[in-house]
Formats: C-alpha cells, structure tokens, sequence
C-alpha cells in the first residue's frame, strides 16, 4: 500500500501541468494513501458479525452499529468490500476488510456468509 502511495505521487509530476497542480496532486495522493494506509493498519472497528442480510460492528470504544446489507458484496481471497445501511446513520457506508486483518479461519467464514447471501 505505501509503495502505491509513492507511485501515486510521482505521477501528477510527470505531467504536463504546471509545477503548482503537481505538487497539490502528489500532496493530494500523499494524503490518501496516508488515509487508506492508517484505515488498513488501524481499522474502525474490532468486532463483526454476519447473521444473514445483517450486519453488526463494534468499536473499540465500545459502540455497536447494526444493520442490513445493500447491494451485492465483493469477495476476494485478499479483500471483502460490502456496502451496508446502519440504523444509527442516515446514509449507507461501505467497509473493506482485508484478509490479514483477521484470522484465517474467521476470514473463511466471512467471505462464505457473503457469498452465501448474495443474489443469484
């Protein structure tokens, strides 16, 4: 993820722009890499559960957010991305979940929920 990020901020300066636009585009890339690499390392949450169509997610400040499942979840041997609507929120979030993140066995059990729940 950090080597993407670095990649990600050469490219704005080997473009035609002009040297203020490549700098606030490699700036721009350096923040968001920082952002998705804190996300990966240090994740907004600590517990999960799957029982069915809904979700359940706790903080490590103790609050539980629960849920329903929109649209269809991506699985991957690396990665599991779902959208979902919690009933405290007014809007839906999307979580990513990457399989080092979790135990291999609970990993395995996550994506097989997902892929069970999905629409045929």
């Amino acid at each position: 993820m950090a080597l993407l990020t670095l990649v990600a901020a050469f490219a704005p300066l080997a473009t035609g722009m002009p040297l203020p636009g490549r700098i606030a585009g490699a700036l721009l890339a350096i923040a968001l890499g920082a952002i998705a690499c804190r996300r990966l390392l240090r994740p907004r949450f600590d517990s999960l559960r799957l029982d069915g169509e809904r979700v359940c997610m706790g903080s490590p400040d103790g609050k539980r957010l629960e849920g329903p499942l929109t649209g269809s979840p991506f699985v991957s041997p690396l990665f599991v991305g779902f959208r979902w609507h919690p009933s405290q929120r007014r809007l839906p979030a999307s979580t990513g979940v990457f399989s080092e993140q979790m135990d291999a066995q609970d990993y395995r059990r996550l994506c097989a929920a997902l892929r069970q729940g999905e629409p045929r």
